[in-house]
């Protein structure tokens, strides 16, 4: 049976290992700001699968959002709809509404077929594009919602409120 619990010590080191092969470098930060949080503004789930490590989410949350900033499920068991699986597993663990953001598409890129996938991946489970895109860390990025599709103004309300609660948090 598929889970998603708060982390422990016990798969610590299976999600940063995992987070490092599933990331590229310039995606990547040091995680510590997300475990000094304690669960304020951000959470690390580890996703088990009969109690068998599978994958991790990371989110950033407020009271009305949550934005699903690291996703990554084990490749030695993807594409048997364990990702899917877990949008719903986010969807109720945090009842409200949740965003992701995803690589623009850029068709003469050599990983635009992924992209093209990963977008196409979240919609398949009810996500909504939206009008929003931005720059982070060099590469453009636009952003998917459940519910309806997010605002520039609740996203900028978003990363305001993390910033009065915990500013560390605007690194990710």
């Amino acid at each position: 049976m598929l889970s998603l619990k708060k982390i422990t010590d016990t798969h610590k080191m299976d999600i940063e290992t995992l987070y490092i092969n599933a990331f590229p470098e310039n995606e990547r930060k040091n995680l510590n700001y997300i475990y000094d949080d304690k669960g304020a503004n951000s959470e690390i789930c580890v996703l088990l699968d009969d109690d068998c490590f599978v994958g991790f989410t990371i989110v950033l949350f407020t009271d009305t959002l949550v934005h699903l900033i690291y996703f990554a499920i084990d490749p030695k068991v993807q594409s048997k709809g364990l990702g899917s699986a877990t949008l719903a597993l986010i969807k109720e663990r945090y009842q409200r509404t949740i965003f992701a953001d995803v690589e623009v598409v850029r068709p003469k890129k050599s990983d635009a077929p992924i992209r093209r996938r990963r977008i196409k991946f979240y919609k398949k489970n009810h996500y909504n594009e939206t009008k929003i895109v931005y720059n982070w860390r060099g590469e453009e990025f636009t952003i998917l919602s459940t519910d309806y599709p997010l605002t520039a103004r609740e996203y900028h309300d978003f990363w305001e409120t993390l910033e009065k609660n915990n500013p560390k948090l605007l690194e990710y």
